[in-house]
């Protein structure tokens, strides 16, 4: 089965593409001398791990978009884009491929995204963040009078189905690069399936970003304006995705990680929406995600859980099934 998806040009990674975006730059910068898929993962958690979208960007990130430290970073970013183990980094969504990922709290009982009721609850979704939009405070005034919100482009209320491919020789990418991580040293994992050939939207650099925003646009200035002014240094109008209204076209939003480095953390305009002059910031989203709109997925297979080593980088399978304790989860509805 293959995906109906927007155009994707299967182009090389390319050393312009990991210095573009300081997600990019970032990891140019972590990365071990010896590149070895491990080192390039680890090199990938440090980056997304430094993602700051609700305050000005750190020092390091700073200074790694200056034009210097660019050059200076060139040929690492040449090595990368030609290493076996950055391969995946531009595929587009694999059906054969899709894992969900459930983080383990010690104080409660992990919950998996229901399967069903994706329109519902993109509704009420898009209902509660209209509502919570319109009594934002401050922006109208002017940036010094604007109030912090959310930071993400995500439609994290929804609680919907995320995926993540594997990382090639070692787990799926959901256990290495969560945005805003907490430090989870346990975790399950569940491989689902899609019933039909699902509709998918490719975001591979912020063009795509753009399009899909103006496309669906969403007014957004009122919550993000500060938010996002501090980590872009941008002020002016914002706009995200219409989530409810990308699901009428749209099963699924499958980011890449080149999508991820080129476009994270950036401020990225956005043509031909009634939001004028506006751009938007993916923010809140994992290198190599899918997100899904709606409910085309099914349970592929047995749970297995997975344990952080104590080097904080990698993870070890502890059981190929779903363990029968506080943290199983219950049942997809």
């Amino acid at each position: 089965m293959t995906a109906s998806a927007t155009p994707h040009a299967l182009r090389p990674l390319s050393a312009d593409d990991l210095l573009a975006g300081p997600r990019g730059r970032r990891l140019c910068a972590e990365v071990a001398d010896d590149m070895s898929p491990e080192d390039i993962s680890l090199a990938l958690t440090e980056s997304v791990d430094a993602a700051r979208y609700w305050q000005s960007q750190d020092e390091l990130d700073q200074e790694l978009a200056l034009p210097g430290s660019r050059d200076r970073l060139r040929p690492v970013a040449e090595v990368l884009a030609s290493a076996s183990a950055t391969g995946w980094w531009t595929a587009p969504l694999d059906l054969d491929d899709l894992h969900e990922v459930e983080m383990l709290d010690e104080t409660a009982p992990a919950g998996r995204s229901a399967l069903v009721g994706a329109r519902e609850r993109l509704e009420r979704w898009r209902t509660d963040r209209d509502l919570e939009e319109e009594q934002h405070v401050g922006s109208d005034r002017g940036l010094e009078h604007a109030a912090g919100g959310e930071w993400w482009t995500q439609p994290l209320g929804a609680d919907l189905v995320r995926t993540t491919p594997t990382v090639p020789s070692l787990a799926p990418a959901g256990l290495f690069y969560p945005e805003d991580s907490y430090g989870w040293s346990d975790a399950l994992s569940w491989p689902l399936w899609a019933t039909r050939a699902p509709r998918v939207f490719e975001i591979d650099g912020p063009g795509d970003l753009a399009a899909l925003v103006s496309r669906f646009p969403r007014d957004v200035t009122r919550s993000r304006r500060r938010t996002w002014w501090e980590t872009t240094g941008v002020d002016g109008a914002w706009a995200a995705p219409d989530w409810s209204a990308v699901a009428e076209d749209y099963d699924a939003v499958h980011l890449t990680v080149r999508g991820y480095l080129t476009t994270a953390g950036t401020a990225v305009p956005v043509e031909g929406t009634p939001v004028a002059g506006a751009c938007t910031v993916l923010a809140g989203w994992a290198p190599g995600e899918t997100v899904w709109l709606t409910d085309v997925l099914e349970p592929a297979g047995a749970a297995r859980r997975w344990r952080r080593r104590d080097d904080e980088v990698l993870w070890d399978l502890v059981t190929d099934e779903t363990p029968q304790t506080f943290d199983t989860p219950p049942p997809h509805n």
